[in-house]
């Protein structure tokens, strides 16, 4: 199955927007026409704004709506902005930018017109397609931003906002339910490319595995996928309780390996856990060789037994 040609994407944009607003759109000009804004030889003005806005050369009018100009103006002669030198990644430029228009998709703009080797166009349906999501509104920006431009240096494409428009494009052929052979082997490519796959995937991943131990991810998944639960907690009750006993065994260095019911039995005997919490660890084990035989009948009960029995014997161990 082929990869995802996104610069593919990127080469149909003129194309696509023809047939979608009637004309095709030339976005380099105005990028040349920020020049001044984007090295800092002036501060970014109403008209620079209106220039994104006019409908002979952009489509942005159609989704956000273009700021009074008077007031506008009158803002930014009180408040004056510069897009140039951006500092660090950008937060603050961006913070001030939110301060002015109020509205992330229209500071986007800005930022993409100013400096699109860095900065793309903020929309739903792409944040949608790269799966960011941060709780604060400019750190969701500089995620997505951030993410643009590893899609930027694996695809091979020119800047950020580039990338930007080939994913619109990309998600513009094939967000209709059509079914044609080209719509569906398009989706088909995006769903089986694996870096794409993945990158998505550390997107939604990443926040739980940086906030959540293994057995609380494993609380987590019980109830919908109780064997996958199963694994992740069985690895982490191995851990725990090989740690556990090499502690008890610290002076014996001849045995290398042993079984987890011998382990088990080995602190009951010493007194480490009783003799019943000895039955409980023998069942986590039982739960746990269950979960990596496919054949063997796993209920989410016994998941949700086993990551409690888990959490109240073997958390100490780790001290």
């Amino acid at each position: 199955m082929a990869d995802l040609n996104l610069r593919g994407y990127l080469d149909r944009f003129p194309e696509v927007c023809e047939r979608k607003f009637g004309r095709r759109f030339d976005f380099a000009k105005i990028e040349k026409e920020f020049e001044q804004v984007r090295t800092g030889g002036s501060r970014l003005m109403a008209r620079d704004v209106a220039k994104i806005f006019d409908k002979d050369r952009t489509p942005f009018g159609r989704y956000w709506p273009l700021p009074d100009a008077k007031a506008l103006e009158k803002q930014l002669t009180r408040q004056h902005v510069f897009l140039s030198p951006i500092v660090g990644d950008g937060h603050d430029l961006v913070e001030q930018l939110l301060q002015v228009f109020h509205n992330l998709g229209v500071a986007s703009l800005v930022l993409r017109m100013a400096h699109p080797d860095q900065f793309g166009v903020f929309s739903t349906p792409i944040v949608h397609l790269l799966q960011i999501n941060r709780a604060r509104t400019v750190d969701l920006y500089l995620a997505f931003c951030e993410e643009l431009h590893s899609w930027q240096e694996h695809f091979g494409l020119p800047s950020v906002a580039q990338t930007e428009m080939a994913l619109w494009t990309y998600h513009e052929l094939t967000a209709l339910p059509l079914h044609g052979a080209e719509v569906e082997k398009s989706r088909r490519e995006f769903d089986n490319d694996v870096w794409i796959q993945r990158r998505r995937l550390e997107q939604v991943v990443t926040p739980f595995l940086e906030n959540y131990g293994p057995v609380e991810l494993a609380r987590i998944l019980c109830e919908r996928y109780p064997r996958l639960a199963a694994m992740l907690a069985g690895v982490e009750f191995e851990r725990l309780l090989r740690l556990r006993w090499r502690g008890l065994r610290s002076r014996d260095k001849g045995k290398q390996k042993v079984s987890a019911d011998d382990m088990i039995n080995d602190l009951a005997e010493h007194s480490v856990v009783h003799r019943r919490e000895a039955r409980g660890l023998a069942s986590v084990w039982d739960v746990r060789n269950k979960a990596v035989h496919p054949d063997a009948t796993l209920s989410r009960e016994e998941v949700e037994k086993m990551i409690s029995c888990i959490e109240s014997i073997c958390f100490d161990w780790e001290v």
